[in-house]
């Protein structure tokens, strides 16, 4: 089980949140709440590319990355997307999204409650292997956040 810091650490996540602090620091403060996780098929026709994402990550298989890894992961993906997709379709695609932003939505109000000298607060959904992308909400975050 991937740690949370080695996970934020060994994503682009971590150089774009610094690229994304230097444009941002000249504006006004705001207070945000990063909401990260692995990330789940939000549609069943999301899976194929979840689980490439998943598989081809070096962090997850350690295959030492490159061509190698690329080629196991389109195999284990190739072989492994029907049944997954069809599990995803039982359950109506992956809940974790949903539960994510709610969770999200829920920590803002309460931060904004206890905690109104840092207010607004927002919460920003991303995930490692889903969209949401972290990229995708760094770039959220810095073009239309509060």
């Amino acid at each position: 089980m991937l740690s949370f810091r080695h996970a934020w650490k060994s994503s682009r996540g971590a150089r774009l949140l610094a690229r994304w602090k230097s444009t941002a620091a000249s504006t006004t403060p705001k207070t945000a709440i990063v909401m990260m996780n692995m990330g789940g098929p939000s549609k069943p026709s999301d899976t194929k590319s979840f689980l490439s994402r998943l598989f081809n990550d070096n962090d997850i298989i350690e295959m030492g990355g490159g061509t190698f890894q690329k080629l196991m992961a389109n195999f284990i993906v190739k072989m492994r997307t029907p049944k997954v997709e069809k599990q995803y379709e039982q359950i109506g695609g992956s809940p974790i999204r949903k539960w994510t932003e709610s969770q999200g939505e829920a920590l803002e109000k309460e931060l904004d409650r206890i905690s109104p000298e840092s207010a607004p607060h927002k919460a920003y959904t991303c995930f490692r292997y889903a969209h949401p992308l972290t990229e995708e909400a760094l770039t959220q975050m810095k073009v239309g956040g509060r």
